[in-house]
């Protein structure tokens, strides 16, 4: 019996090693994990910070080139292209697909539009399409982010969207 009780403690306190080490291994786990993250954040920044450099000091210039010589519409493709260019980084249409899905690939660039601020007028001109079918759009569009009735701009929805996410990074 004695044996079999000093057996029985001798496996208790074996085992008990064995979390201990397992505990200390996992923390240490922990610890470099928390490590990689800071370094992958360090990196993302310093290559958000190059793309900036980038894109104010090329492409933008080279964009205020081109508005000088092309047409209205021209124009507005350009105002487009500097808005996105200046939010890179923004994940409005990944989040507004990851969100819902079910718009179409017309919808969600309608949607961009609307967020950069284009009325559907412009919209509708700039896509060549009927103001009418531009209002049907944002009425689907309502519909499916469950928006309808609930008196909420378009316009104001998506532009939380997209604070929504950049304050989640």
């Amino acid at each position: 019996m004695k044996t079999e009780n000093s057996k029985k403690k001798l496996s208790t306190e074996h085992l008990e090693l064995e979390i201990d080490n397992l505990k200390k291994c996992i923390a240490g786990k922990d610890a470099t994990i928390d490590e990689l993250l800071l370094r992958i954040n360090k990196q993302k920044k310093i290559i958000l910070s190059r793309i900036y450099a980038n894109v104010n000091k090329i492409v933008l210039p080279l964009l205020g080139f081109c508005e000088d010589h092309v047409s209205e519409i021209g124009k507005h493709y350009i105002k487009l292209i500097r808005n996105n260019l200046k939010n890179i980084e923004s994940p409005f249409i990944y989040s507004l697909e990851e969100k819902q899905n079910r718009l179409t690939q017309r919808e969600l660039e309608i949607c961009h539009f609307i967020k950069s601020g284009f009325s559907s007028k412009e919209i509708a001109s700039l896509l060549n399409i009927s103001e009418h079918t531009i209002y049907t759009q944002r009425r689907n569009i309502r519909r499916k982010l469950e928006l309808a009735n609930k008196g909420i701009k378009l316009e104001t929805y998506l532009l939380q969207l997209n604070s929504k996410d950049e304050l989640s990074d």
